[in-house]
């Protein structure tokens, strides 16, 4: 009698067990669906045409590079679209910074603020050949810092990703890095993307600090990363620090951006040729830089400050070519 009372329980216990389980996995099913309608929803575009201005003007540059076998890398803050951040609604804009993409065909790109709806845009309509290194964790999940890549041209040989130690929010104030490999030249560089803490009127006693061990940890981690793997580093992001001229604040951090360049090469100053647009010249500050550490011939600079760029972010995009050592063995072979 008490063994079939224990089969009786052993029944009824195995049967809640299986409907416990399958309710988990509905609701499993039922999360993903949820997650996957917000972001179609967020990821769509407007149908709305893009501003005549806008089109003709991107229509009208020149985006050929110098050399063939340039290696081109574009930095760019997109602009989260919190409106307590300066924002607005990125998908606009979004369409915008796609068609600067298809225009100017960069290898990689480092990008800030990549925020939730920013990601599904990005992720959805990226041109052919693009993609997100680590799109798993980029976006509302955990990193406002990415870089997306042509794989077509180049192969990723490995990434990662740490929090700045200081910073103040680890979504923003982090190193997003990643090794690629040329696939016509076997040419092996690392990019790195980061945006820095932004010092506001009045906290700069408070916030230099923060600034300085944030530049330090960057220049270590890329001096450990280019003895690492023996190769180039491009170094992209908005620092929140300006060169010293007439027109920087004591809030613009002049003295990060010099420790940075102390150690790094400034693509803009060391490029063969430099252009910018109207809205902001090359003789003006900027927070956003590409600097270059390693080997290498940097052939171009551009500051794609053009008055019809105004509307898609608060920071221009900006892009070097950069010629990067080949292989011995590939250069053996062409040879």
């Amino acid at each position: 009698m008490k063994n079939k009372e224990k089969r009786t329980k052993t029944k009824k216990r195995g049967k809640a067990l299986k409907i416990a389980a399958l309710a988990l996995a509905l609701l499993i099913l039922l999360a993903a669906g949820v997650v996957w309608i917000v972001y179609t929803q967020r990821g769509t575009l407007p149908e709305e045409e893009i501003d005549t201005e806008f089109m003709q003007g991107l229509a009208a540059d020149d985006p050929s590079r110098r050399e063939a076998n340039d290696t081109r890398v574009m930095s760019a803050n997109l602009l989260a679209e919190y409106e307590s951040w300066g924002g607005s609604d990125a998908a606009p804009r979004a369409k915008q910074f796609l068609e600067v993409l298809k225009k100017y065909q960069p290898d990689a790109v480092g990008l800030q603020e990549v925020s939730g709806q920013w990601f599904c845009l990005l992720n959805r309509n990226l041109p052919d050949g693009y993609r997100f290194v680590t799109p798993a964790a980029t976006g509302l999940l955990s990193h406002f810092t990415a870089i997306v890549y042509n794989e077509t041209v180049l192969t990723l040989l490995d990434s990662g990703s740490i929090p700045l130690d200081k910073g103040t929010d680890t979504r923003t104030n982090r190193i997003e890095w990643a090794q690629f490999e040329r696939k016509d030249n076997g040419a092996q560089f690392l990019v790195t993307t980061t945006q820095f803490d932004r010092i506001q009127e009045g906290q700069i006693d408070s916030m230099l600090p923060i600034l300085r061990s944030e530049a330090e940890q960057l220049l270590s981690f890329i001096k450990e990363k280019e003895e690492e793997y023996h190769c180039p580093v491009i170094v992209t992001g908005d620092f929140s620090a300006m060169e010293n001229t007439a027109y920087t604040k004591d809030s613009d951090a002049s003295e990060i951006y010099e420790l940075l360049a102390s150690d790094l090469t400034d693509t803009k100053n060391d490029a063969a040729f430099a252009k910018s647009g109207l809205a902001q010249s090359l003789s003006e500050p900027s927070y956003d830089h590409i600097f270059f550490y390693g080997d290498g011939q940097i052939t171009t600079f551009r500051l794609l400050s053009d008055l019809f760029m105004q509307e898609m972010s608060d920071h221009y995009p900006l892009y070097a070519d950069i010629v990067l050592p080949m292989k011995a063995s590939v250069e053996g072979t062409t040879a």
